[in-house]
């Protein structure tokens, strides 16, 4: 019996369209795996492309080598197919016309005329043979790319790479490694399994750096002795690290960092440091340009500190609305129960809600509702 390795070599061997994605709200690890799999699999000669929900390519990671062909959103994933038999007599003219919502084709013969029952129609399959999927516990977390097209997923083989224990085990070939400690340390092993002459530098900074990020430059309580053995590795295989580590972690801009200076000061712990909650009003943000990703990395910044805690909360304050950013670093949460209370969007980490009110009385409502869930669902 084959392993989930050899499944997926096998599986990529006889693919010839190849779609890579990961969840809408990513993090560093998953973007640079993406990459890293974007690359290797152009090496081999595969008509590959990476689609990530609504992606905007975040400030620290806009050096990574052919992030410039992340595609935001799917197109053209099947084409309609009208055929017509001309082998009794050839086409001599073609014209259409769209009146009324309605596409009218004009077919005129050279000889004779054309018959209904020459006319046949198909759809061409759709455009990619196999999707690898990048630590995506859901096929939910990918947003409008399944929500979308949820056919495709399921009448596509899916590879489905995670290290998580809450992954649903969606696809057809699932390598989930849980003692591993990111997603690009899965991918390390499985290009070296195929070949590890393909691993070039550019590939090898794409891993170094999705192994970074994941563990906060080796600060993360899930590191291993592995772990840093593959860094090790990576460095011999070409990976920069000190570009690396001067993108993430030394090139952040004076309204970022004074930004995460305002949030590191209003840092408080409720529950016992259960839960962490910081927040941002709408003064801070005058004439900045902060993203979504910006925030995310916030919270990513704020969990290298408070790592035993089981909730994070970011209230963002605009103009004319409140947006929560809630990661949940508890396995044996789950949130999906808030998720349908407040309409908010996300996967098993993390969750984005919009409320249309001011931050003072979003706080109050959200904070209290909060440790209620809490008090809940840790004491069962």
């Amino acid at each position: 019996m084959m392993t989930e390795a050899q499944q997926i070599k096998e599986q990529i061997n006889k693919s010839k369209n190849i779609l890579v994605t990961t969840k809408k709200f990513l993090n560093g690890d998953n973007l640079s795996s993406g990459l890293a799999w974007y690359l290797l699999l152009k090496k081999l000669n595969k008509n590959v492309e990476i689609i990530i929900d609504n992606f905007s390519p975040p400030t620290e990671l806009n050096f990574l080598p052919a992030i410039e062909n992340i595609k935001k959103e799917a197109s053209h994933l099947k084409k309609f197919i009208i055929s017509l038999d001309i082998s009794q007599t050839e086409l001599e003219e073609l014209s259409y016309d769209i009146s009324n919502k309605e596409l009218e084709i004009y077919l005129t013969a050279k000889k004779g005329f054309f018959r209904p029952a020459d006319v046949k129609m198909k759809d061409s399959g759709y455009k990619f043979d196999l999707i690898i999927v990048l630590g995506s516990q859901e096929l939910e977390s990918l947003g409008a790319l399944y929500d979308n097209h949820p056919d495709f997923f399921y009448q596509t083989t899916i590879i489905n790479l995670d290290y998580q224990s809450q992954n649903d085990h969606f696809g057809q070939i699932n390598l989930i490694e849980l003692n591993k400690t990111a997603v690009a340390e899965i991918t390390y092993y499985l290009f070296k399994s195929f070949n590890q002459a393909l691993i070039n530098e550019k590939i090898a900074t794409c891993l170094l750096t999705g192994l970074i990020s994941a563990t906060n430059s080796f600060k993360s309580l899930r590191l291993t002795p592995e772990c840093l053995n593959t860094a090790s590795e990576l460095i011999s295989l070409g990976a920069d690290k000190e570009k690396i580590i001067t993108n993430l972690y030394r090139t952040k801009t004076i309204n970022t960092l004074n930004l995460w200076g305002r949030v590191l000061s209003r840092l408080k712990a409720e529950e016992n440091n259960k839960l962490i909650w910081s927040f941002i009003n709408k003064e801070d943000l005058a004439g900045t340009a902060i993203k979504d990703n910006d925030f995310i990395s916030i919270i990513n910044e704020l969990l290298s500190y408070t790592q035993k805690a089981d909730l994070l909360l970011l209230f963002v304050e605009n103009s004319n609305e409140t947006k929560i950013y809630l990661y949940n670093n508890n396995l044996n949460l789950n949130l999906l129960p808030l998720i349908r209370q407040f309409n908010g969007v996300g996967d098993k980490n993390l969750i984005i809600f919009s409320q249309p009110q001011n931050l003072d009385n979003c706080l109050q409502e959200f904070l209290t509702m909060v440790k209620e869930f809490l008090v809940n669902n840790l004491n069962k």
